[in-house]
């Protein structure tokens, strides 16, 4: 797919959260069809390698990241990740939530 001028993201890099289904795939795939690198973080990080390799066939280079964006080390380790892999965050997609599961 083709982006008009005003989203092209050539050189930039994107960090998503939730990365491993639904929306989160959805946003990795765009930022890659776009022009960005993109960090695919999630606790799923089956599910995120598989949104890696989606991301891949976009010409695009991405990395899978385990994180639990509900603790505080973990955001840390993802964000030190990325920039040692990319050199920098460009675009952050805090897709990721956190539900109790019987409230």
């Amino acid at each position: 797919m083709k982006f008009p001028k005003p989203f092209n993201l050539d050189g930039k890099v994107a960090v998503v959260t939730g990365a491993a289904s639904g929306l989160g795939v959805a946003f990795a795939e765009a930022m890659a069809e776009a022009g960005a690198e993109v960090a695919c973080a999630d606790i799923n990080i089956k599910g995120c390698e598989e949104t890696v390799e989606k991301v891949k066939r976009t010409g695009q280079n991405a990395i899978a990241i385990h994180c639990d964006v509900s603790k505080e080390e973990d955001v840390k380790r993802m964000m030190e990740k990325t920039v040692e892999t990319f050199g920098r965050v460009d675009i952050l997609f805090n897709n990721a939530g956190i539900a109790e599961e019987n409230p």
